[in-house]
């Protein structure tokens, strides 16, 4: 008599049991990318197992497992408005679709300028998507478009740096990949006039496959002030924290090239210099790097770093930094947050933090020429090209509760958000509440300045607090339509207040990663 061993079975039992699998994971992926809804997935699910495989155990297993990673692991979400940008690209139809992380919040506290979800305070059954700015038992305050903080008990404001990382997802770019014969450019926003750069007229420069020759003496200006206009925003403040690369090519041994970048706290100047090295370091030239405040006479200071303020002694660092001639290399300066990195071929060389507290944040008065950035040769021509510039944040506060520079005091377990389209967010600076006190001493509270213009309605005897079914939007704080009779109302009870704050409980994640479109996938930083 032969009896079965069941042991050579489990292998077959296995692949069947993963083969089942593989549609459920499908459907997986399908639901969290949002291409299909859970309601939809589900049926699916149930058909493929349930009516034509018979294994309802996997089925169920695979809607347990999809509901714990929902909850307590990650979600994707679509990014229907503008608020984020450029960090975050956003459309009701197109918009950047986004994974949250729900899992880290619940072990690592909120930092400044994460960028997380919430659920809106004055909307639960809404969620948003902000950058936090503004932490638990601090005061902050805006002063010409930067963040600065006192913790509890300090007595100065310390400007908030941003991690560098973190900056370069929030660079609004300003001119890209401009070719300085004025043609073939793409703009980001396309409100910057055509004329923005002066350039030579005395035959100092000519042109050839879109780079500029720029002979000895010869001077290209970007005479317009960089402001914080955006695209169908235009600006009204100037803003000096921006970004400059491009690329050069110097020619000859003993020529400059230099940079000027004019800020509201001083000048930097960017002096390139072309030496030759001693024959026991090196048996080819270099030019080594002279970073100082403009002046007439221009002293060749091997690789130093200087920043002048009128009436202040000049900052003298050294700088490390080589570019030998002929040859092609990428400069990149980077002024933001009251710190100045200088980048050569990709290797930070310098950083320099010119501003710590709001004590360091005195303008300075314009007294040399409108001209915010600048680029000559002295001595020997050299070859530029590949110019871009991108502008910071910049953040203010026209009419909200951050305006003329007033501080404001955070509770502890409370937070602080602002949108990276500082312009068209509506954000902690601006949220309002209404608060309807009723005779029985409860409450009902709404958005003061809801989106639609029917959800909150007098009619004469009786207020509607409406939910809007076409946007979801509207209703309570709750997302419950309600309908008070005025005569339950306790004198004065209908009042609005600020309500800038968002609750530690209100916070269920972090953003983590933008998956689509392709072409804009990253890490949210």
């Amino acid at each position: 008599m032969l009896k079965r061993d069941s042991t050579i079975s489990i292998p077959g039992a296995r692949l069947s049991y993963l083969w089942n699998l593989i549609p459920i994971i499908v459907l997986l992926v399908l639901y969290f990318t949002k291409f299909i809804s859970l309601w939809n997935g589900a049926i699916l699910a149930v058909i493929w197992l349930v009516l034509i495989q018979g294994n309802a155990e996997v089925f169920l297993v695979a809607f347990i497992l999809a509901m714990i990673i929902k909850c307590f692991c990650i979600e994707v979400y679509k990014i229907p408005t503008g608020s984020m940008e450029p960090t975050l690209h956003g459309d009701p139809a197109d918009g950047d679709r986004i994974i949250a992380n729900k899992f880290g919040i619940l072990f690592s506290p909120l930092k400044r300028y994460d960028v997380f979800l919430f659920k809106f305070p004055l909307d639960k059954s809404t969620s948003f998507i902000k950058r936090v700015v503004g932490l638990p038992n601090e005061e902050l305050m805006i002063k010409q478009g930067d963040l600065y903080t006192r913790a509890k008990g300090a007595d100065r404001f310390l400007i908030a740096k941003k991690p560098i990382k973190t900056q370069e997802s929030m660079w609004i770019p300003l001119v890209e990949s401009i070719q300085t014969n004025q043609s073939n450019r793409k703009r980001y926003n396309p409100a910057v006039p055509a004329d923005d750069w002066d350039l030579p007229e005395n035959g100092l420069s000519n042109m050839a496959d879109g780079k500029m020759n720029l002979a000895a003496g010869g001077i290209i200006r970007y005479k317009n002030a960089v402001s914080d206009e955006y695209i169908n925003t235009p600006g009204n403040h100037t803003v000096s924290d921006i970004k400059l690369s491009f690329k050069l090519r110097a020619e000859k041994v003993g020529g400059e090239i230099y940079t000027t970048i004019r800020t509201h706290a001083g000048d930097f100047s960017l002096h390139f210099f072309s030496q030759p090295l001693k024959a026991a370091d090196s048996d080819s030239p270099n030019l080594t790097w002279h970073f100082r405040a403009p002046s007439s006479e221009i002293a060749p200071y091997p690789n130093t770093l200087e920043y002048h303020i009128s009436g202040k002694e000049t900052q003298t660092l050294p700088i490390d930094a080589k570019i030998e001639p002929n040859k092609d290399h990428l400069i990149e300066i980077l002024n933001f947050d009251g710190t100045i990195y200088i980048k050569v071929d990709g290797q930070e060389v310098q950083k320099y933090d010119y501003i710590t507290s709001l004590q360091d944040n005195q303008p300075e008065e314009d007294s040399h020429s409108s001209y915010q950035i600048e680029l000559g040769t002295r001595k020997y021509a050299a070859t530029l090209w590949d110019f871009n510039i991108w502008r910071d944040v910049y953040y203010y506060d026209n009419t909200g509760i951050l305006r003329g520079n007033k501080p404001l005091t955070i509770p502890a377990g409370k937070y602080f958000a602002i949108g990276d389209n500082v312009p068209n967010s509506k954000d902690s600076r601006l949220w309002k509440v209404r608060k309807i006190t009723l005779n029985d001493g409860t409450s009902v509270q709404c958005d003061a300045e809801p989106s639609s213009s029917d959800s909150y309605r007098d009619d004469g005897n009786i207020i509607k607090i409406k939910r809007n079914k076409s946007d979801n939007r509207g209703g309570d704080i709750w997302g419950m339509s309600q309908v008070i009779n005025k005569a339950n109302i306790a004198p004065n009870g209908n009042i609005v207040e600020n309500a800038p704050f968002i609750s530690a409980d209100e916070i269920f994640g972090r953003g983590l990663f933008v998956y689509w479109p392709l072409k804009r996938a990253k890490l949210i930083r």
